[in-house]
């Protein structure tokens, strides 16, 4: 198999590990005894994340353990590419930053402790403010917590693929 082929599948295994990971891990990660979780001197969050990366990099270093770097390389543009696509699909539309804006100020009207003689209030079937977009003013704070996991998992990954020791070819003597 020609080297470039070799890589490219390797990145892409590695990439499907990373990506799949974080879902499977919780079910693994909640039968660790309460008092070992309670020891760890990280959240489950980052713990899912660290775990998930150096898995991804222990599957890049025995998938090309000849090309490494160029794999490495490869799984951080894929990553990268990742993020950066969940990050422009969840941004708001002008409509939704605006119909949140309206819920946003509209909330103080929603009076939830009026006296019990009071009228009641016309709530719109809409009342609570959750919502699954990223505002406008939110931006920096979302890009900075990607930034953050990006460098996390992609040293957890180059973590994990030092830890698989390199096999070498063995080469046989000449015969004289």
């Amino acid at each position: 198999m020609p080297a470039i082929v070799r890589i490219g599948l390797s990145a892409l295994a590695t990439l499907v590990v990373l990506y799949f990971s974080p879902q499977l891990l919780p079910h693994l990660l909640v039968l660790l005894p309460e008092s070992v979780a309670a020891a760890l001197p990280i959240g489950p969050f980052i713990l899912n994340l660290l775990l998930s990366s150096l898995l991804a990099g222990v599957c890049l270093a025995l998938l090309a353990s000849n090309h490494r770097l160029a794999t490495a390389g490869l799984v951080a543009l894929g990553l990268l590419g990742i993020y950066a696509f969940g990050f422009y699909s969840n941004l708001c539309s002008v409509e939704e930053t605006q119909r949140i804006h309206a819920e946003m100020e509209a909330m103080p009207m929603y009076n939830l402790g009026r006296p019990a003689d009071a009228e009641p209030i016309a709530i719109d079937p809409i009342a609570s403010l959750s919502y699954a977009c990223i505002l406008p003013e939110d931006r920096s704070d979302n890009l900075f917590t990607m930034t953050w996991d990006f460098l996390v998992r992609l040293a957890a990954v180059i973590a994990g693929t030092l830890l698989v020791p390199r096999r070498r070819s063995r080469t046989e003597p000449l015969a004289h």
